[in-house]
């Protein structure tokens, strides 16, 4: 079946037939297609900021792997690492907590490393756990609808302000921004 939905105009013109004085209305957000309002939240995330962000976390990882790593490299694959983890406990990969948490601890080692002045290189076990991370995070990605990566960009910046992610925070002074695939 079809309905017709108000328009603004005749959800006021309704208002004014029975007797409320104009100065009270305040415009009503209307929604034009409720259904692909919703739909929208369930579309995937642009195949282009996708591809744009695993090239960023992938180059990064090389980087590392060479050890040519930086501070900015070790940033942009902490903030794939903790946003993955984010996402699975959403219940896009929740049995690869495990391994996601292995992850932060190679991501914990790496950070102790460039704090005290060493090379950012990766031990063999440290780099398996992070590019099964990396994996995960590309399906992820192709997975979640974007509303779902928002919300987890969100929840990450704010466990990152709170001290209880993986963040450089205590190397630089500050704290760095999360690559975020919503923008």
């Amino acid at each position: 079946f079809f309905f017709k939905q108000k328009t603004a105009y005749e959800m006021r013109e309704s208002d004014w037939s029975s007797d409320v004085c104009s100065s009270d209305l305040r415009p009503r957000p209307v929604f034009q297609d409720p259904v692909a309002f919703v739909i929208a939240g369930n579309r995937p995330a642009p195949q282009e900021s996708q591809l744009k962000a695993k090239i960023s976390y992938h180059m990064a990882m090389t980087r590392i792997t060479r050890g040519e790593g930086d501070a900015q490299d070790w940033t942009e694959i902490a903030n794939s690492v903790n946003l993955s983890l984010v996402l699975a406990e959403m219940g896009y990969g929740v049995e690869y907590v495990p391994q996601l948490v292995k992850a932060q601890g190679a991501m914990i080692l790496l950070r102790d490393r460039l704090k005290g002045g060493g090379r950012m290189v990766c031990r063999a076990d440290e780099m398996a756990a992070l590019n099964e991370a990396l994996a995960l995070h590309d399906e992820q990605l192709e997975l979640a609808p974007l509303r779902d990566i928002e919300r987890a960009v969100r929840h990450v910046e704010q466990q990152m302000a709170k001290g209880n992610f993986v963040t450089l925070e205590r190397i630089k002074g500050k704290q760095t921004g999360l690559t975020a695939l919503a923008s």
